[in-house]
């Protein structure tokens, strides 16, 4: 007879519980809460950790996203890696406050004229990546311009391996 493996896991909306105390926690406390509950989950080997949103006054979780997001840099973290945040100039610098974000990567913000928003929160951590596709000005005046980040690269989109005939990775 096989024996079929057991998933276990846990799922949250952030439910704000008591303190020792037995005043109510604040959301952000509950917050950093669920974020070391979601690394704990992973230490022990659970299956999967949800984290769902709800806007009541008694659930503290609004964003799941990123409260992930700061459960994953975390685990990163406690595995000596940097861990970077990939486009959504919106999240700024409160979001790289609340996530702990190392870096960006960043895809065509110089042609859409965000590059910015994720220079003013990460400063020199910026990694731009401009498409051939969609490159409206000679690259030359790209690395020109001083409202690129430092490191800007220009890719073919389909990310094509060095010798393919449509292969393109520059730099500036």
């Amino acid at each position: 007879m096989d024996a079929t493996p057991v998933e276990l896991g846990l799922d949250t909306f952030g439910d704000i519980s008591r303190g020792p105390d037995g005043s109510l926690q604040s959301d952000a406390q509950t917050i950093r809460n669920v974020v070391e509950q979601a690394v704990l989950a992973d230490e022990v080997g659970l299956s999967f950790f949800g984290v769902g949103e709800h806007h009541r006054k008694d659930f503290a979780v609004t964003s799941p996203e990123i409260v992930l997001a700061a459960a994953l840099v975390r685990l990163g973290h406690g595995k000596g890696l940097a861990v970077g945040q990939k486009n959504t100039p919106q999240l700024g610098a409160s979001g790289r406050k609340q996530t702990g974000f190392d870096f960006v990567v960043a895809e065509e913000c110089f042609v859409y004229q965000e590059c910015g928003a994720y220079t003013k929160a990460y400063g020199k951590r910026v990694i731009d990546i401009e498409y051939t596709d969609n490159s409206k000005r000679p690259w030359s005046s790209v690395c020109a311009s001083t409202k690129r980040p430092a490191m800007t690269i220009l890719r073919d989109r389909d990310l094509v391996p060095a010798g393919d005939d449509a292969y393109v990775f520059e730099h500036c």
